[in-house]
């Protein structure tokens, strides 16, 4: 499917039909969903979370994938940095970045390590330390990257042109929530997903700019890469 859709806004840019953009914009999602299929599950045991393993390499060829089929699309439709979101904001939303970036780091680590686990019976976390944080946020990092690339940047943006502004934000969130959910196999994880996006698009829209997405995303993801990564065996 990832082929196909790259092709096909190869070919339709060539031809200069109407839908390239929605060929092109679904084309950096499906390649990140092709190499999640190569990846293996983000599972570790014990302290195993805190060496820097197979699933930060995975999320970092993850990002890098992104960002050439972007790149490559973006030079075929000879679109600008700022059609992806990569522009720097106005200053309330880079203080908005920071602000809610720190916010968000704190909560995910603190709600995963002494609420939700307990909460929800989920299995006993073993960090290593605060030595986790190195590889947790290397794979946050690049997780953050290669969502928001493809589909706020890419798949939002690109069908805005055709779609409008909020069609596209309720677009991309729907089908970030089936990647999810599908993925997961939890339509419970779906749904929240779902909801994120949304979040994270209207922000897209209301900033004009990726930066706050990509802080927010980041910084949330340092917990749920201990949820992940760092299960103790049985």
């Amino acid at each position: 499917a990832a082929a196909a859709l790259v092709a096909g806004a190869i070919f339709g840019a060539t031809q200069r039909a109407p839908v390239t953009w929605s060929w092109a914009a679904a084309a950096p999602a499906a390649v990140l969903v092709a190499v999640g299929t190569f990846a293996g599950p983000v599972a570790g045991v014990g302290v195993a979370c805190a060496s820097v393993g197979s699933p930060v390499l995975w999320a970092v060829v993850g990002a890098a994938a992104v960002v050439a089929a972007v790149a490559m699309l973006g030079n075929l439709l000879a679109v600008r940095r700022i059609d992806v979101g990569l522009r720097r904001p106005a200053k309330a939303a880079i203080r908005l970045a920071w602000t809610g970036g720190l916010a968000l780091a704190v909560i995910s680590v603190a709600g995963v390590l002494l609420f939700v686990r307990p909460a929800f019976g989920l299995p006993t976390l073993d960090t290593g330390g605060v030595g986790f944080l190195v590889p947790a946020i290397l794979w946050s990092m690049a997780t953050a990257i290669a969502d928001e690339m493809a589909f706020r940047g890419a798949l939002q943006l690109w069908l805005a042109r055709t779609l409008g502004p909020w069609p596209a934000v309720l677009g991309q969130a729907a089908i970030y929530g089936v990647t999810w959910g599908v993925g997961e196999g939890s339509p419970v994880v779906g749904v929240l997903a779902a909801c994120a996006a949304l979040v994270l698009g209207s922000l897209v829209v209301r900033t004009r700019s990726l930066l706050v997405p990509l802080a927010w995303h980041a910084a949330f993801g340092i917990g749920l890469y201990a949820l992940l990564a760092c299960r103790v065996a049985g």
